[in-house]
């Protein structure tokens, strides 16, 4: 009997590449379902397809009810992606699953998007396309990135690929980190000397590390949040935080 996996992440599936390969030549036993799922949805495709010994998700939601519901036979899931907010990794634990990730993965990926929708935002251009989907012509006056200062919480992966897209378009980048090690002093300090003001007419593009919140919220003009999501980070942007940011 093969080794039956449940695959949910839209994101693995879609893009093609070696891994692609790697499990057409498996023998595994695979079964898709288009993601995420919550808890219920989860159990229910568990009770028709099941069961599984393995899994690969993305931002599934994995409850003690699923752990339950999948039973003895599974033995390892593994995020496609860093974040394991969404499973219950203690449920895990006392069902003898294993839980992995997979760091690195998607820095990349994340980073573009969040700096395409920064770039959407300051040159309106949804906005824009909506109105000439409509036949009109109307002139939105946008906001340049290069020489406005933008603040990066969180410099792991993503927080790493999010402030070198920003000093390549002439950023001034402030970042907070709630621990700091070498390899971010490594990385801030790599960067700075790439991007260095000889590359930038009138701009000096650099990485500069604040250990309080309130000063990187009170020089930024613009925020980006990359920490891990859990009980200390969970509505970090709220009245108090809004309350040290720049007006308008």
């Amino acid at each position: 009997m093969s080794f039956r996996v449940l695959i949910t992440t839209t994101s693995f599936l879609e893009t093609r590449g070696g891994h692609i390969e790697l499990l057409e030549r498996s023998g595994l036993d695979i079964v898709t379902a288009r993601g995420p799922l919550n808890s219920a949805s989860l159990i229910a495709l568990i009770e028709q397809q099941g069961p599984f010994e393995g899994a690969l998700v993305g931002e599934d939601e994995f409850t003690n009810d699923v752990f339950e519901a999948l039973g003895e036979s599974f033995k390892v899931l593994s995020r496609y992606g860093a974040g394991v907010d969404k499973i219950d990794l203690e449920s895990a634990r006392r069902h003898g699953v294993t839980v992995t990730n997979t760091p690195g993965a998607t820095h990349e990926a994340v980073a573009e998007l969040a700096f395409g929708l920064l770039l959407g935002l300051v040159r309106s251009i949804p906005e824009e396309n909506s109105i000439v989907h409509q036949g009109l012509w109307r002139r939105f006056t946008g906001r340049e990135l290069s020489g406005k200062t933008i603040g990066v919480f969180g410099l792991g992966g993503v927080g790493q690929e999010m402030s070198k897209r920003a000093l390549a378009f002439g950023m001034k980048v402030l970042v907070h980190n709630t621990s700091w090690s070498s390899f971010h002093q490594s990385f801030v300090e790599e960067s700075n000397r790439i991007f260095s003001s000889s590359l930038f007419k009138n701009r000096d593009p650099q990485i500069s590390r604040l250990e309080r919140i309130e000063d990187v919220l009170r020089q930024s003009d613009v925020l980006t949040l990359h920490m891990n999501l859990n009980k200390n980070t969970e509505f970090f942007i709220n009245r108090r935080t809004l309350s040290h940011c720049k007006r308008g």
